[in-house]
């Protein structure tokens, strides 16, 4: 009787260990989806190369979202620049 009590337990941990290791690899989120983030200096580089479509810029965060010419979206973290504002509008984004 203890023997079978043993296997079954066996047999219930065994279907755990699968179901946590199958769930940990299909429940991947998608890399290509994923919110990237842009270093200050490629979100410059790009909005003056004209790659950018449209900039919002959190004020007092410190924080902007670009949407690229591609539609792909990234947050940007930005510094304290003055003319950051006077360089999206120099480039019509």
């Amino acid at each position: 009787m203890k023997k079978r009590w043993r296997n079954a337990g066996l047999y219930v941990l065994l279907a755990v260990v699968v179901i946590a290791v199958g769930t940990a690899f299909l429940d991947r989120p998608d890399p290509a989806n994923a919110p990237r983030t842009l270093r200050y200096s490629d979100f410059v580089e790009a909005v003056e190369g004209n790659e950018v479509s449209r900039v919002r810029i959190a004020r007092g965060r410190g924080t902007g979202q670009v949407v690229e010419k591609n539609r792909q979206r990234a947050g940007v973290n930005l510094g304290p620049d003055k003319g950051l504002r006077k360089l999206p509008e120099h480039h019509k984004v």
